[in-house]
């Protein structure tokens, strides 16, 4: 595969253990100093968050950028990507696309991509990057144990045409600073995965708690009531399902 992106430095790999945790060896050992992408078709020890693994499908695409943080961290980084791959897949794929809290996409039959972001400081020039992970189904979906949460693929994408555009999304968002309302509450809401009250099951550490869903706040935090009481969660190792019981 060929890529060419004027806004990152491209590594393709044919296989690779992780795309993100390329990127993380190469930073911690000082050889990273400039933003980069790298892509695979072929991860085989990808990871979401929480710790669980993302398995790769044939046709599938996983790739992460490395982008120098000029910035102050915010808490709804995570989020603010998953808006940015949804415009993309919403103006270029037929599928109809949700955003379920903190970073996944889902059409009608399932999960089609996930996000995770991870920060990692170079120790030879004291800067930090964000390391992006993005791992996206196409034409198959991965086969997943029983039990798990249903898994999608979107039905077609230019390769090409995507890391381009996206590319150019991501370096305007968070390297050039032109974004001046970083995350839209609105947009969330038009396109959430959940509805408003809809019973969910919460996963916290090692906590498993019922609550009636809320939304997501203008901070990008995860609304939810428990016990009648009004609970905001921020971290991304919380996860939400859908209460089927």
């Amino acid at each position: 595969m060929q890529i060419i992106d004027s806004n990152f430095h491209v590594i393709y790999l044919p296989e690779v253990d992780s795309t993100s945790g390329y990127l993380k060896r190469k930073i911690s050992e000082g050889l990273l100093v400039e933003n980069t992408l790298c892509l695979t078709e072929n991860q085989t020890q990808g990871y979401g968050q929480r710790g669980r693994s993302w398995l790769h499908a044939k046709h599938g695409l996983a790739l992460s950028y490395a982008v120098l943080l000029n910035e102050p961290i915010r808490s709804s980084m995570s989020a603010e990507v998953a808006l940015l791959l949804h415009e993309y897949l919403t103006a270029n794929c037929n599928d109809t696309i949700q955003l379920k809290w903190p970073n996944d996409l889902f059409n009608a039959s399932g999960k089609v991509a996930g996000i995770l972001l991870e920060v990692q400081r170079n120790p030879v020039t004291k800067r930090y990057f964000m390391v992006i992970g993005i791992g996206l189904n196409l034409l198959s979906a991965p086969k997943l144990e029983e039990g798990d949460y249903p898994v999608s693929a979107l039905n077609s994408l230019d390769k090409q045409s995507f890391i381009t555009h996206f590319s150019g999304a991501l370096y305007q968002h968070f390297s050039l600073g032109y974004c001046e309302m970083p995350f839209s509450q609105a947009y969330w809401s038009r396109h959430d995965y959940f509805q408003p009250n809809q019973p969910v099951i919460v996963y916290d550490t090692d906590q498993i708690i019922e609550a009636q869903y809320i939304g997501v706040n203008e901070k990008a935090e995860l609304q939810l009531k428990i016990n009648n009481a009004l609970v905001c969660y921020q971290s991304s190792r919380v996860s939400v399902r859908a209460n089927k019981g």
